[in-house]
C-alpha cells in the first residue's frame, strides 16, 4: 500500500504552456485594442468638450456683435452699418484696410463695458451737458466721451467732459472709446475675416482661425481650426416688413439707408474642425447647406477628409438698425 502523503510531481508539457501564451496574448491584444480605442475616443471626446466651449463663447461674441450693429449710429453717417467687404481698396472712405470681412459698425464694443448704455440730456446752449442729464443708462458713468444724436437719429455734436451744448436740445448720447472709424460721428469698427494663417497643431492643414478685429488691431481669433465660412443676408426689398431675397455678400446693399431698411437678419456659416485625425474616418470633400451654401477643404489639404467635422449655423437679427 502506498504513502498517503505522496503525490505526483508531474509539470506542464510544451504543448499546454503554448497554448496558454497563445490565450495570453490573445486576451492582451483584445484588451489593448479596447484601451487603445477608448484613450483615442476620450481624447477627440475631450477635444470636442473644449472646443465646444469655445465654439459657444466665440459665437455669442459675434451674435451680440451682429444684433447691436448700427447701436448709436446717426442716420446721416455715411460709413454704412453693415458691409461686406470682398477685396482691399486703397480708395475706400470707409473699410480701405480690409478685404474678405463682415464689417460691423455701433458706438458699442461688446468686449468693453465701457461702452454699453445710453443716456438722455436736455441741452442748454453754452452749457456743459454734464449739467442737464435726464436719465443715465450708462454702465460706466465715468467714460465722458459720447456721441449725441438728436430727435431724428440725426448726428448732434461729440463731447467729452469738458463740451457744452450747441443749442437748446434733447439728445441721446452713447458712449464710446477708441479710435474713430466713421466719417461724420465717432463709432467703433468691429470686422470679423479669416487669418492668413494659423499655428495649432491640432488643427488639420491649411485650416484657419476666425478673427475679431476691433478698429486697426489685429485681431483675436473666436474660432480655431476654421476649413471655411460663409455669409448670407435676409433682405426686405419690396418693403411689406417679410425677408424677399437671401443674398451672398455681393447682393447686399451699398448705401446705408437701403441697408437700414432691407436688411433683417445675417446667418453665418462655419466649417470647423470637430476631433483629431483619424486615418480610418472619412467626412467626404465638402459638404452643401441649406441648398445653396457649399463650404470646401482648403486647397491642398489631403488629409482633411480624416477629421471630423462640425457645420456651425448661426443665424441672428438686426436689432439696432
Amino acid at each position: 500500500m502506498g504513502d498517503p502523503c505522496s503525490h505526483s510531481e508531474t509539470g506542464f508539457t510544451m504543448v499546454e504552456m503554448l497554448i496558454t501564451m497563445v490565450i495570453v496574448s490573445i486576451v492582451v491584444g483584445i484588451a489593448y485594442y479596447a484601451y487603445n480605442k477608448l484613450a483615442t475616443e476620450v481624447s477627440n471626446g475631450s477635444v470636442s468638450v473644449e472646443g465646444a466651449m469655445d465654439k459657444i463663447v466665440g459665437l455669442e461674441l459675434m451674435r451680440l456683435d451682429i444684433a447691436h450693429a448700427g447701436f448709436g449710429i446717426a442716420r446721416d453717417e455715411t460709413c454704412p452699418p453693415v458691409r461686406w467687404i470682398s477685396a482691399n481698396d486703397p480708395s475706400d472712405p470707409c473699410d480701405s484696410d480690409l478685404e474678405n470681412s463682415l464689417v460691423l459698425r455701433s458706438t458699442m464694443n461688446n468686449t468693453n463695458q465701457s461702452t454699453m448704455g445710453w443716456l438722455l440730456v436736455e441741452c442748454k446752449e453754452n452749457e456743459s451737458w454734464q449739467n442737464h442729464i435726464i436719465i443715465d443708462e450708462r454702465e460706466v458713468s465715468t467714460v465722458n466721451t459720447i456721441v449725441f444724436l438728436d430727435y431724428r437719429g440725426q448726428f448732434g455734436f461729440s463731447a467729452t467732459s469738458s463740451t457744452n451744448c450747441p443749442r437748446d436740445a434733447n439728445y441721446i448720447g452713447y458712449p464710446v472709446v477708441g479710435t474713430n472709424e466713421c466719417n461724420v460721428q465717432t463709432c467703433s469698427r468691429v470686422a470679423y475675416t479669416l487669418s492668413t494663417t494659423q499655428s495649432l497643431s491640432l488643427c488639420a492643414d491649411g485650416t484657419k482661425n476666425l478673427l475679431r478685429k476691433v478698429g486697426a488691431g489685429s485681431g483675436s481669433p473666436i474660432l480655431n481650426c476654421v476649413a471655411d465660412w460663409d455669409l448670407r443676408f435676409g433682405l426686405d426689398t419690396d418693403g411689406d416688413g417679410a425677408v424677399d431675397t437671401v443674398s451672398t455678400g455681393s447682393g447686399l446693399p451699398t448705401t446705408p439707408a437701403d441697408i437700414r431698411s432691407q436688411l433683417k437678419y445675417i446667418s453665418v456659416y462655419a466649417l470647423i474642425q470637430a476631433g483629431n485625425y483619424d486615418a480610418k474616418y472619412n467626412y467626404g470633400n465638402n459638404v452643401t447647406v441649406d441648398n445653396n451654401v457649399t463650404l470646401t477643404f482648403p486647397a491642398g489639404c489631403t488629409k482633411c477628409p480624416n477629421y471630423h467635422w462640425k457645420v456651425l449655423k448661426k443665424t441672428i437679427k438686426l436689432m439696432n438698425l
